[in-house]
């Protein structure tokens, strides 16, 4: 386990598995191959923990990139990642839906709205934010406001706007129609 894989990166437990199958030695079944979910078991029963499998440094590494910009995806963390830590794609999004779900729980207007967890918690956080300052803010002054860190589309924006709107029952026709006049209706069409 200890032993350097591919282009110095740590070993996983697959090529680990197939460096045991090109020794012939036994599977811990008696016969047929490992496999790496045999030799990752067979590891924790016996209490060798792989140097680069760290369920705690990866959870704080992921933590580390989503604070830094919450719209990174699990694609990019795991190319950050695959270079120190043994990590699989689905492991990353688990940590990622921790990481947003904690920020979730700690916003007043999530809570309100109900929005679910998803991969645009953070930009709908943030919107969320920008409308509770400045309720009569249009999507186009929103997507200034955020800037370039948080790629929004317009459609979005008023989506959300609209749904904080609606949730905290503060909306006046006047306030409605101002938004309306700038960036057309919520529906897409021009208003004439």
């Amino acid at each position: 386990m200890r032993q350097p894989g591919r282009a110095q990166r740590p070993i996983t437990f697959h090529a680990a598995a197939e460096r045991l199958n090109d020794r012939n030695i036994e599977s811990c079944t008696g016969a047929g191959r490992w496999t790496g979910y045999q030799l990752r078991n067979m590891a924790d029963r016996l209490g060798i923990n792989h140097p680069h499998r760290m369920p705690h440094a990866a959870r704080s590494a992921v933590r580390e990139i989503w604070e830094h910009c919450p719209e990174t995806s699990g694609r990019e963390i795991l190319e950050v990642l695959r270079r120190d830590h043994i990590i699989s794609v689905g492991r990353i999004y688990e940590l990622l839906r921790e990481c947003r779900g904690v920020t979730a729980r700690q916003d007043p207007i999530q809570k309100r709205v109900g929005w679910r967890i998803d991969y645009r918690t953070s930009a709908r956080g943030r919107i969320g934010r920008i409308w509770k300052r400045r309720p009569e803010v249009t999507a186009r002054q929103v997507i200034e406001k955020l800037g370039a860190r948080c790629p929004v589309n317009t459609r979005f924006v008023q989506r959300v706007l609209k749904q904080c709107w609606v949730a905290y029952g503060t909306r006046s026709k006047q306030q409605l129609y101002v938004g309306r006049r700038a960036l057309g209706s919520w529906r897409g069409r021009p208003n004439h």
